[in-house]
């Protein structure tokens, strides 16, 4: 498969969001201000537009999301091809202390499913969906995350 590809297109990806969200260049969208935490929804979308703009099938893609089994957290993150998830906000759990034994967690996570930290996410209240993407928000929110696509995608194209 082309695993080694959708890691690099997911890390280049990662490094130019948070440059991205370090200048203020996410326009409207205040919420990058503090990423990686609480960004991992719009994140997941904008990093799932990414992979579908360079050859990766919508098919193979699905956004995940739920709630730690304890500890009052929310996450959301990608899984391709029902076997693998990819998660680009993950590290904003490193420091917390139900997430202990897996700290650090990397910035830029590709692991078998069911594995890692995500263990503590798997529970009934997981939702999966194949509706990914920067154009599935309603209202401007999608107008929004275009102009924090638009520039990760630029600070790629000049190498950062």
């Amino acid at each position: 498969m082309d695993y080694e590809y959708i890691i690099q297109l997911a890390s280049e990806f990662r490094r130019a969001l948070k440059i991205v969200a370090s200048k203020r260049e996410y326009g409207r969208l205040s919420i990058f201000s503090v990423f990686p935490n609480g960004c991992c929804t719009y994140a997941s979308d904008l990093l799932a537009e990414f992979l579908m703009k360079n050859g990766i099938e919508r098919a193979r893609i699905k956004v995940l999301n739920s709630e730690s089994s304890r500890g009052h957290y929310t996450h959301c993150w990608l899984m391709l091809d029902d076997m693998y998830y990819l998660d680009i906000t993950g590290d904003q759990f490193s420091n917390k202390a139900y997430f202990k034994k897996y700290s650090p967690i990397p910035d830029c996570c590709f692991v078998r499913r069911d594995t890692y930290f995500f263990e503590r996410f798997a529970n009934k209240n997981l939702t999966c969906s194949h509706n990914v993407g920067i154009n599935t928000y309603s209202g401007d929110t999608s107008c929004k995350l275009q102009v924090v696509y638009n520039a990760i995608v630029a600070r790629i194209n000049e190498n950062y």
